[in-house]
């Protein structure tokens, strides 16, 4: 018997992206990556992931036979010896590891390390006020430097203030309100 150590390998990866899926299904986390309509489709992902994970499990242990004949996608058969001497442009698992193979399995293992050791963080307002409020901001200056003659502008990104904006708008908003309020009471005391 043979046993196969990147077949082993392939089969760990399919079963540590099934428990990936799970574990983020099972925690609530599943919505910080990837939109709520589509969370039926992960769940089916990490099924299939399973079902995977049982036929690559068949890979694994080889029985020494004297030679195993099989037919390839391309019509050709290929003669399987200990030699393996058939020429054929596909890898079965057996073969050398390599550097190009330590870069296909890098490639993907990264997303499986940073989804098991990496916290979910989910995208909030304070995130967005500290990468692209600063970008918003300078855009803004930007035209007020342009609209301006240079004597006239004296606005500064580091005099700017984000809480004063947010409460300039907060007002605004509950003078808005007020407002409404104030024109839907008329309304009832007409229609009584």
């Amino acid at each position: 018997m043979k046993i196969h150590f990147q077949q082993a390998l392939r089969a760990l990866i399919l079963l540590a992206f099934c428990g990936l899926i799970f574990q983020l299904h099972y925690t609530g986390d599943i919505t910080k990556y990837i939109n709520p309509k589509y969370v039926r489709l992960s769940q089916s992902a990490s099924i299939l992931f399973l079902f995977l994970f049982f036929i690559q499990i068949t890979r694994i242990w080889t029985f020494n036979r004297e030679n195993v004949v099989h037919e390839h996608h391309h019509g050709q058969d290929c003669c399987h010896q200990d030699d393996h001497s058939c020429s054929h442009h596909h890898d079965h698992g057996d073969t050398p590891f390599t550097v190009k193979k330590l870069l296909s399995y890098s490639i993907i293992l990264f997303p499986l390390f940073t989804g098991f050791f990496l916290p979910a963080k989910t995208l909030d307002a304070s995130i967005a006020e500290k990468k692209g409020g600063l970008a918003i901001l300078g855009n803004q200056k930007q035209v007020v430097n342009t609209s301006e003659s240079s004597d006239e502008s004296d606005f500064d990104l580091e005099d700017y203030s984000f809480e004063e904006e947010l409460a300039e708008a907060e007002e605004l908003e509950h003078d808005l309100s007020v407002n409404e309020e104030a024109e839907e009471y008329p309304m009832k005391s007409l229609s009584n």
